[in-house]
């Protein structure tokens, strides 16, 4: 989409108007720190309201609504803005006051301490298993019926989207191809929850008893309880009471994520006379009316006052399909305008309430942002913050709202840098409540640590949607492991050493990690100007911690007493490493302590009375065996014994090295347990596959020291050097086949409707656009069953994160639903050279018997119906090997499968190559080798990717 297409201003300090897509950010000062603005979509430079140099800033982020439980989505939010903070605090200088919000009044807390109060009391009823089945299964068709047709209403707006976009003059394609994806993007969720829905269905004819039934279907009898009872419902005490348990949970879970607490926070229930008083200004402003006992907001009036409506989504003003659930649930017929919204709501049985000038009513969802922001910081706010699904409508409309109450002084922008974080996506969909496939942030924190956690956000832009798949999990945890061998090789090589008395005379050596720490302090520092990326930074810091590890490689193969590693340069290296973690959360300590604090701190004198504990049982053992003449082997047990189990739980990791020294490092004793039970794992697989692993000679994979691994994996990342100009030329033919792209998937999308058309056994469930394929990727591993069975779709997982679907381009069916497809993935040549390479490389090095590799996994996957099976013969002996079986379809030499691949992205490398060739990569990623097998291919039969 051309950002051409997309009138976008954004009014400077000086009352200036910039238009977005100019060239008015390249005017900007050297060295002028550039955010991502939302009122725009671009980059532009950042000066405070109150003027260049000042360093205070007022900043406002939208806190949470307290009716449930807090998820990895907010974590991705609030942890995200945690950094940006500490990013512009500690290392920028600003002072800011943060302001934080707690929504403890919106129509999501009362239903859902309506709901579950109701829910509670038909419990304590006297019902028969019978009785909550007939009632649950009420519930559950009801609202299968309200899903249903939300669906259908979603794919209309679709089509009506597509015929206005194909319609619309050039000028107005690129705003209204982003209407429809986003739409396009609402019908998936939509699709979603029906799934869920009959999902349930399916589940509650099998249950049996009460208690079954309440698991299965407890959320549709509440809401089904709360159609029929709700009104009943008049104790107020019970909204509040939920609303305050949920924020308590959440700033727990705040605290355990190491988010700094804002410098004021406030609840909407403690600002109500602001509130009202705020909406009483901007109806005398005559920007707002009342209709009966509510207050709305007049989107016709604005406009006509000179103001803009919808500055930071102006392709979904209008929509009810692309606004935030709390605003497009509220519907009524007392607007003047579809687009009008409510500043105060009159109250209903059921619901709590306050007195205004209007009667008894209650704030609406964007009010209360507006006004208490307002109360706090004025007219000019620096930074206002949030998730990129409260784009809108709650965005937008605080901006009105804000602008409208200051009409008569003249603010047409409030809000001078708007700025949103990117969601965070689990299976192909936002992380959130309403789809129900969020993952609590407690739960999560039973699985990975805080620092983690944040290490997990700081490898992403702050500003894009991510994935919380495996690839992004394995990212942070080898960068984790990264960082602590580093600090624990810094710690190794500085112990001991006599700072006074050894030499200190810098060689070539010191010289060049001196110039490369140089190097990396300016980039880093322009990587944070431009747009904070904290991604780029973690990778100029690895970079600097690849060549530490060479220089610490150097001195101990050297082992010169006239040329030792020099202790102040690498404590230097390590406290700059630790200043740049500390500033983004993921260091406790004070940065002028290097290291993980966690790690790195010294023995209390319980932990003393452990370390002496151990070593006097050890030494009882070691003489008791040599008073009995004991074999050897039993003395080599005892000293595995205290390395493998009293030692690990008082935290010190014991390391052999190859010239019988071993070496002590401190690290959380649950880290080390964890690696034993991945070792012992991976021996029982080797074993299961008839495969006898070599004598367990240290802790590492592959039966090498970590510093001898480290060290094999510089030598090998030296000879895949050369592959990296390959690779960059592959990403330029990655760009330029992106933009064949959007007109295949279309071409896709064209092919599927057309056979949707045609199958009229499928009327029962709209199917969508991905319905007639097999999708495989993204942790979907039993997602088929989901899906009721007359909608051919399923899901698997397959290994290194490819996703490939497998589609039908005509109705004229082959096999059977059900029936199962062995995909092999991988060229089994190309991974028995590699594992070779790095066997021979170990073997030579570091004189060991054997290193144990795991070969390419076969994958089975489910065949929909009316599937027209591709020929790959002709690709490549090895590409993929195909087998069928389906009951009485085989499938047959000739059959056809269709193969459609979306990109596949290792680390900051994504390749791809757009012909008809199989192509076999070995390249460096993240100080990683990898072996990339891409089949994409560009002929009439296949989709390219």
């Amino acid at each position: 989409m051309s950002k051409a297409s997309i009138v976008r201003e954004w009014t400077r300090t000086d009352g200036s108007k910039c238009v977005g897509g100019s060239d008015d950010n390249a005017k900007a000062p050297p060295g002028s720190l550039m955010l991502y603005n939302s009122l725009l979509d671009e980059k532009v430079p950042f000066v405070p309201a109150s003027g260049p140099g000042s360093k205070s800033l007022s900043w406002y982020t939208c806190g949470p609504t307290v009716y449930d439980v807090s998820h990895m989505g907010h974590a991705r939010n609030y942890v995200t803005f945690d950094i940006i903070r500490r990013v512009l605090e500690d290392y920028f200088g600003y002072n800011i006051l943060y302001v934080m919000n707690v929504t403890d009044v919106d129509d999501k807390i009362i239903l859902r301490a309506r709901r579950n109060y109701l829910l509670a009391k038909y419990k304590e009823g006297k019902h028969t298993d019978a009785e909550v089945k007939d009632f649950a299964e009420k519930a559950v068709q009801n609202s299968f019926a309200k899903q249903r047709a939300k669906l259908a209403e979603a794919e209309a707006l679709v089509v009506t989207a597509m015929e206005e976009q194909e319609a619309a003059a050039a000028d107005k394609k690129g705003v209204l191809q982003r209407q429809l994806n986003e739409l396009e993007g609402a019908i998936k969720n939509e699709a979603h929850k029906l799934s869920q829905i009959q999902t349930a269905l399916r589940a509650l004819g099998q249950a049996g008893d009460s208690a079954t039934i309440y698991a299965v279907a407890s959320d549709f009898v509440s809401e089904e309880l709360d159609r029929e009872q709700g009104k009943s419902v008049t104790d107020s005490s019970i909204f509040r009471a939920h609303a305050a348990k949920y924020e308590a949970e959440f700033t727990q879970d705040m605290d355990s994520l190491g988010v700094r607490r804002p410098d004021v926070l406030t609840r909407v229930s403690e600002y109500m006379d602001e509130i009202v008083d705020y909406v009483k200004k901007i109806v005398d402003n005559g920007i707002a009316y009342e209709s009966n006992g509510s207050v709305y907001f007049d989107t016709t009036n604005f406009r006509a006052c000179g103001h803009t409506y919808g500055k930071l989504k102006p392709w979904a003003v209008g929509y009810s399909a692309l606004a935030a659930e709390g605003d497009s649930n509220f519907e009524t017929s007392e607007k003047r305008s579809n687009t009008d919204f409510a500043l105060w709501k009159a109250s209903k049985p059921g619901e709590p309430f306050w007195e205004s000038p209007w009667g008894q009513g209650r704030p609406g969802w964007h009010i209360e942002c507006s006004a208490m922001a307002s109360t706090l910081i004025g007219s000019r706010m620096d930074i206002h913050t949030g998730g990129d699904d409260l784009r809108f409508p709650h965005h937008d409309n605080e901006l009105a709202q804000a602008e409208a109450f200051y009409h008569n002084e003249g603010c047409h922008q409030w809000v001078k840098y708007f700025l949103h974080s990117g969601h965070l996506e689990i299976e192909g969909l936002k992380m959130s409540k309403s789809l129900k496939n969020f993952i609590t942030i407690r739960e999560a924190l039973k699985s990975f640590s805080a620092r983690q956690l944040r290490l997990l956000f700081v490898l992403q832009s702050w500003n894009k949607s991510m994935v919380y798949g495996e690839a992004s999990r394995a990212e942070m945890k080898t960068r984790e492991a990264q960082l602590k061998n580093f600090f624990q090789n810094i710690e190794v090589a500085v112990r001991g050493v006599d700072e006074i008395t050894s030499c200190a005379k810098w060689q070539a050596e010191e010289r060049d990690l001196s110039q490369k720490l140089q190097a990396v302090q300016n980039q880093v520092h322009e990587h944070l100007l431009d747009n904070l990326n904290t991604a780029a930074v973690m990778d100029t810091l690895s970079e600097l911690i690849k060549s530490t590890n060479i220089y610490l490689s150097k001195k101990r193969e050297s082992a010169s007493a006239a040329a030792p590693a020099q202790p102040f340069l690498l404590r230097k290296v390590s406290t700059y490493v630790t200043r740049m973690l500390s500033m983004f959360g993921i260091v406790d300590a004070s940065w002028d302590k290097p290291g993980f604090a966690d790690a790195a701190g010294g023995a209390g004198d319980a932990k003393g009375a452990g370390y002496l504990d151990a070593f006097a049982a050890f030494r009882d053992e070691v003489r008791s065996l040599a008073r009995t003449q004991a074999d050897p082997k039993e003395t080599m047990t005892a000293c595995d014994r205290v390395r493998d189990v009293a030692l690990v739980e008082l935290g010190v990791r014991l390391e052999d090295r190859p010239d019988g020294k071993a070496i002590w490092k401190l690290d959380d004793p649950a880290v080390i347990n964890a690696e034993q039970q991945e070792r012992a794992k991976t021996a029982s697989e080797a074993r299961d596959m008839n495969m006898e692993p070599p004598p367990l000679q240290n802790q590492l994979p592959f039966y090498v020291t970590q510093e001898q691994f480290v060290a094999c994996e510089l030598r090998i990342m030296q000879r895949m050097h050369q592959h990296l100009n390959d690779i960059n030329d592959m990403r330029a033919e990655l760009i330029a086949a992106n933009m064949h792209m959007q007109q295949q998937i279309n071409d896709v999308r064209d092919a599927v409707r057309a056979l949707e058309h045609s199958l009229d056994e499928y009327k029962v469930c709209p199917t969508l656009f991905e319905n007639n394929m097999i999708v495989i990727g993204a942790d979907a591993t039993g997602a088929c069953e989901k899906f009721p069975s007359h909608v051919p779709c399923a899901f698997v997982t397959i290994p290194m994160g490819e996703i490939v679907a497998i589609f039908s381009p005509s109705g004229d069916g082959t096999f059977k639903t059900g029936a199962t497809l062995d995909l092999k993935i991988g060229d089994e040549h190309t991974w028995h050279a590699v594992d070779a390479l790095r066997r021979d490389m170990i073997k030579k090095w570091f004189d060991v018997d054997e290193a144990v590799f795991l070969p390419p996994r076969t994958i089975t996957v489910l065949v929909p119906s009316y599937t027209t099976i591709y020929d790959t013969s002709d690709a490549g002996e090895g590409t993929c090997s195909l087998s069928c079986t389906t009951g009485d379809t085989p499938l047959h030499v000739g059959d056809r499968i269709g193969l459609y691949a979306t990109l596949r992205s290792f680390g900051r490398h994504t390749v791809c190559h757009a012909d008809d060739s199989y192509h076999s990569l070995v390249f460096e990623c993240e100080g990683i080798t990898a072996v990339v097998n891409e089949l994409i291919t560009n002929s009439g039969s296949r989709r390219s990717a």
